[in-house]
């Protein structure tokens, strides 16, 4: 049943919990702070929600919060165009969440950068098994845990490498065709630009 209203009551005269602190008694015995008052309007008190909320402000204020419970027959408005109201998604990778994103988005941008030089530019980021690789976590299972391309190759650890990224061993020539088509390059740079070949 819906509570009744006290018109007249704490302050403001608009209905409050019955358990609702009143008054100056903000802080209970000991220093305990005291309970947010809880207001129950009335249907005809809430009709106007605003009206409510002003008339209530300066027994509020001095807790800084508090709960309105509305009429059980209160049903309020839907405020949005259904046919007009959109917004704008953003796509952001799921691969790129974790603490080491930083370090992993330099690597990307250094990468496309390399590649845009030579001209052939990283159109979109490649997909294994639905998931989309992360190229950094790649790069550095091939080059610093195996000396690169050529041994990893000569030992037949593609598979060994898929799974370190969290794929299955089945991955691994899918794998090793994306990291020859856009690492390679990268990593044969980066070895002759630490002979001094090269400059990066």
């Amino acid at each position: 049943r819906e509570p009744e209203g006290v018109l007249g009551g704490l302050r403001g005269g608009m209905a409050t919990h019955p358990d609702s602190p009143g008054g100056e008694d903000r802080v209970a015995e000991g220093g305990v702070v005291a309970d947010a008052p809880v207001f129950y309007p009335t249907t005809k008190e809430w009709s106007d929600p605003q009206l409510f909320i002003e008339g209530i402000a300066d027994q509020v204020r001095p807790y800084g919060i508090c709960k309105i419970v509305p009429p059980a027959s209160w049903k309020p408005p839907m405020q949005l165009d259904r046919d007009k109201f959109g917004f704008r998604t953003r796509v952001q990778q799921i691969n790129l969440l974790d603490g080491q994103a930083r370090l992993r988005l330099t690597f990307v941008e250094n990468l496309c950068r390399f590649l845009h030089r030579r001209g052939t530019p990283l159109e979109r980021l490649p997909i294994v098994e639905y998931r989309v690789v992360d190229l950094c976590a790649l790069y550095r299972q091939v080059v610093a845990e195996r000396g690169g391309h050529a041994a990893v190759s000569e030992k037949k650890q593609w598979s060994e490498v898929a799974r370190a990224l969290g794929l299955t061993a089945a991955a691994g020539g899918a794998l090793r065709q994306h990291y020859t088509r856009i690492l390679l390059p990268y990593e044969l740079h980066k070895k002759e630009a630490a002979a001094g070949q090269v400059k990066e």
